[in-house]
């Protein structure tokens, strides 16, 4: 391959690379629906513990991947408080969405 093209494909790479980052860390806002939610380093029960999640705290949902059962579902959220800027990892069933969904950003 030619230098022009290994630098046109490095160029498509890279900005491929910066979009999809910067999407990582936009999402939706949202809260706690109990009080004490922990906010683990992982979507597991086993995961530590960094922090806790209030009903009256607001977070930005990044998003969701499968971990732990919890209540029969396996979705936890990948999300910030934003009231304590704690990030990590909060089960479904402790958390809401606004409706209609309003983008946060980070």
């Amino acid at each position: 391959m030619n230098r022009t093209l290994l630098a046109g494909i490095a160029t498509i790479m890279l900005t491929f690379g910066v979009a999809l980052g910067t999407q990582a860390y936009q999402g939706f806002k949202g809260g706690y629906g109990y009080e004490g939610v922990n906010i683990r380093t992982g979507p597991y029960l086993s995961s530590t513990s960094i922090g806790l999640g209030y009903s009256s705290h607001s977070t930005c949902m990044h998003y969701y991947d499968t971990g732990d059962y919890v209540n029969g579902s396996p979705w936890w959220w990948h999300h910030t408080n934003t009231t304590t800027n704690t990030t990590g990892w909060s089960h479904e069933d402790y958390l809401w969405l606004t409706y209609p969904y309003v983008d946060c950003f980070e």
